[in-house]
């Protein structure tokens, strides 16, 4: 996207939300500034959505803390929390971070969506 001129004001219309995951850019210390250049390059329009990738080392993405982090800093709406492979059983368990997860992106404004297999007993839990 560098270089390149955002889209049209009218590119985004009847769009509610937008996402930009990060899979691929490992632990390269620039990834927050790259992530947020690549938004700026997209220009206004609708709210941006976080991706936290449950299985986040195969995705070769930051760490969920980091993402959340970034996310409450740099004014996104929401966070996704998904798999990266989508043929992987639903991550979120009892006990594992994710309640956690949760409650800190609340805590930080964030609306919150899961993903990533999820079924009832997941939900429930």
């Amino acid at each position: 996207l560098e270089g390149q001129a955002p889209p049209p004001a009218d590119a985004w219309s009847g769009i509610g939300w937008r996402k930009l995951g990060l899979a691929g850019v490992g632990t390269d210390v620039r990834w927050a500034e790259r992530w947020g250049a690549a938004r700026a390059a997209l220009g206004p329009g609708p709210a941006w959505v976080a991706v936290v990738y449950a299985d986040w080392r195969p995705a070769a993405a930051p760490p969920p803390e980091a993402v959340l982090d970034a996310a409450v800093e740099t004014g996104c709406a929401a966070v996704l929390f998904d798999t990266f492979r989508k043929g992987a059983a639903g991550p979120l368990h009892p006990g594992e971070p994710w309640r956690g997860l949760v409650a800190r992106a609340r805590r930080g404004g964030l609306r919150v969506a899961l993903a990533g297999g999820l079924d009832e007993a997941a939900l429930r839990a």
